[in-house]
């Protein structure tokens, strides 16, 4: 069980994450006690109730006996909670209830981070908060980028998933797995296989992009002479290819978020992979970013989510980087592409699309 959830939420005003337990017994156990502590106990119990949780998880961890007798006193407990909050008048506790105070909407009492909003930025200690927190957040892009762009050539698989909202208003998730090869400043090969079994391989060796569709018995070659990042812009830019990524294999990546970035911060520290990394959030115009970055010497992306938050259905993207290789041999042979017999040559126009991201209506 790592400490990362798939239940987390940010809303950009307030971010609550659970730090607690190392066993899935042990989280369940942590998140029946925040239910009683957000309950109207809250005021007797919020002020010790971190206290209280670490008791109660040594002594669940460690008295395997009584747990059935500890969750029947909490299903009881919980029962006699909710029937006192549906028979209590309103005001009873001293805070306001019904249409003015939705007791949904209020602040939960385990809180790991606030973002202030609204009125509040114009505290200039709230502003100086929220630009310390970006200027740590920007901090560690900054690092990962430089740390990345130094290297001259690397090896990286990617398992990647993305939403595709279909026509009924369903959203699908494709994905597969693309192994990417870099040799900087001229050389790329990624091969990708899908989930639906089809593959297909993109080149470039610094003067030829090439696309070879082995299950279409076709490929695509496309005269492009210059660098690496001027083949990945003629893809997506110019062609449409869908390729998420593709910043990351820039220059420097970090730039080019910058300067979109309205404010960001670290949301904290999360396995992914069994790998511990710093979790970034950003926000964008036009896109919400959450990164993973490798705590320690190789600050390496191990995560990315990415949120289009203005599509219809708000679809993801997300990928998580694996295997990363910083001495793999990029022998030219590598980037050079040869049809295979029978193979047909494309029209450029044809190939990218939803067909590319294997986004064609599913029924």
């Amino acid at each position: 069980m790592t400490s990362l959830r798939p239940d987390e939420e940010i809303d950009g005003a307030q971010l609550d994450i659970p730090q607690y337990g190392t066993t899935e017994v042990a989280c369940v156990w942590s998140d029946a006690w925040d239910i009683l502590i957000r309950s109207n106990l809250s005021e007797a119990f919020a002020p010790w109730g971190e206290v209280e949780r670490g008791f109660w998880m040594n002594f669940w961890m460690r008295t395997p006996r009584l747990r059935p007798v500890v969750w029947l006193l909490t299903a009881l407990a919980l029962g006699m909670i909710s029937c006192s909050a549906e028979n209590k008048p309103n005001g009873d506790s001293g805070r306001e209830t019904g249409s003015d105070v939705d007791a949904a909407t209020e602040p939960e009492t385990r809180v790991a981070l606030s973002l202030p909003q609204g009125d509040e930025n114009d505290d200039p200690a709230a502003q100086a908060r929220i630009e310390a927190l970006m200027r740590d957040a920007e901090e560690s892009l900054v690092r990962a980028a430089d740390f990345l762009a130094d290297q001259a050539g690397f090896r990286v698989v990617a398992d990647i998933s993305f939403d595709i909202l279909q026509s009924d208003g369903r959203l699908l998730e494709f994905g597969g797995s693309r192994e990417i090869t870099i040799r900087r400043p001229d050389h790329i090969r990624m091969r990708e296989i899908r989930r639906d079994g089809d593959t297909r391989t993109v080149y470039f060796d610094g003067s030829t992009i090439s696309i070879d569709l082995p299950g279409h018995r076709a490929y695509v070659q496309i005269d492009r002479p210059g660098t690496l990042y001027d083949a990945l812009d003629h893809l997506v830019e110019d062609l449409g290819a869908p390729f998420p990524m593709a910043n990351l294999f820039s220059e420097n990546f970090a730039s080019s978020l910058q300067d979109q970035i309205t404010y960001g911060y670290s949301v904290g520290t999360a396995e992914v992979a069994g790998r511990s990394c710093e979790h970034l959030s950003f926000r964008m115009p036009e896109v919400d970013v959450q990164l993973w970055v490798e705590e320690g010497d190789r600050p390496l992306i191990a995560r990315i989510v990415i949120s289009y938050k203005h599509e219809e259905g708000n679809p993801q993207f997300r990928a998580n980087l694996r295997d990363w290789d910083l001495t793999f041999e990029t022998p030219e042979t590598l980037f050079h592409f040869e049809p295979a017999e029978g193979s047909e040559p494309l029209v450029i126009g044809s190939t990218f699309g939803e067909e590319m991201a294997g986004a064609e209506e599913t029924e």
